[in-house]
Formats: structure tokens, C-alpha cells, sequence
């Protein structure tokens, strides 16, 4: 998601969406993992890639089309460690220092997805 997205949006609470989701293990793919972290560390030395958001957003998805074209198969949904919206969003505050980002599933293609509940927890609206 591009940064900053959402900022019009009126309603500004943090919320956790909890999925249920319907896919084969290979339309998973977890983009922590030590090979593909490997793959785009190299990638972003050899092309000297500055550390700007949209520039390594475009290497991930430069990757995943190349892995998936090779692989031949579509990524539905990537697994990930991002940050979190922080106090000023969420009152009810993720142990970051305890737990470091927490993992989150990246659907690309939403048909997987069986069902979705929200789960607002709180912020400054």
C-alpha cells in the first residue's frame, strides 16, 4: 500500500482484520524468509537501489513477477513483518521491543479470501 493512502479517511481508528482464507500452499509466499530477504539484498546492492519506499516497493513486486513467471504460479497472499500504526493510531499498543513487527498476510488476489471480521481497537476517533 502506498503511504499515506487512507489519510482523507474520517474514520482514523486502528483495526486488525481477521481472515479466513481458502488457498494452495504454493500461493503462499513468505517474503521473510532467508532466500528471498538473500535475493533482494543482492538486488538492491547490485542496482545500488536507495533506501526510498516506492523504489524497494518496485523491487519486491519486479521479484514476485519474475519468481512467479519461473515458478509459474500466482502469489495470492505474501507473508510479511511490518510495522505497526504505533501509539498515535492504537491505544491498545503492539509489544514491539518484546515481539519486534508482527507478521501480517498481504492478499493480492482477493478470491482466497472466505471471511473477514473486524476488530476495532481504538484510536484517536
Amino acid at each position: 500500500l502506498e503511504k499515506g493512502k487512507y489519510k482523507h479517511d474520517e474514520k482514523k481508528d486502528c483495526a486488525i482484520l481477521i481472515c479466513e482464507f481458502s488457498i494452495e500452499n504454493k500461493e503462499i509466499i513468505d517474503l521473510e524468509s532467508d532466500e528471498i530477504r538473500e535475493d533482494i539484498a543482492q538486488i538492491i546492492e547490485r542496482y545500488s537501489i536507495p533506501d526510498d519506499f516506492k523504489k524497494i516497493s518496485g523491487v519486491y513486486d519486479m521479484y514476485l513477477k519474475k519468481l512467479e513467471t519461473k515458478e509459474k504460479t500466482v502469489y495470492k497472499i505474501m507473508q510479511a513483518r511490518l510495522s505497526t500504526p504505533g501509539k498515535k493510531y492504537c491505544k491498545n499498543f503492539y509489544p514491539h521491543l518484546a515481539l519486534g513487527d508482527p507478521t501480517c498476510y498481504i492478499v493480492r488476489i482477493n478470491d482466497c479470501i472466505r471471511k473477514i471480521t473486524i476488530d476495532l481497537i481504538g484510536g484517536n476517533a
